[in-house]
């Protein structure tokens, strides 16, 4: 159900949608989106969810010069599933990168 005011309206603006997704892909270096992502909303959170096979950092670009380590810049442990709320502006263009090569097994931002 979706989450509704007093009046019986419906609330969109924290009903989160799709921005991107990625299963069962090989990584092997680079920007792991082909386009980067960004928010219409200024400001806004995004859901990044992540599950690869290998035990690889995984950083996010765009935000600002220099690449933002996930999960505190520790190694994900390979097929575990995790969750990140990454704040972001409307200027930012958000692409996620890995350390190593890996099979993502899915990569979801909401």
């Amino acid at each position: 159900m979706l989450p509704q005011n007093s009046d019986n309206s419906i609330n969109v603006v924290n009903v989160p949608y799709a921005k991107a997704s990625v299963i069962d892909t090989a990584y092997t270096s680079g920007n792991v989106l082909g386009s980067s992502i960004n928010s219409t909303r200024n400001p806004s959170k995004l859901r990044i969810q992540i599950q690869v096979s290998a035990a690889v950092i995984a950083k996010i670009v765009g935000i600002s010069t220099t690449q933002g380590m996930l999960n505190g810049g520790t190694a994900l442990t390979a097929d575990a599933i995790y969750a990140f709320d990454v704040m972001v502006r409307s200027t930012d263009n958000i692409n996620i990168t890995f350390s190593a090569a890996c099979t993502i097994r899915q990569l979801r931002i909401d």
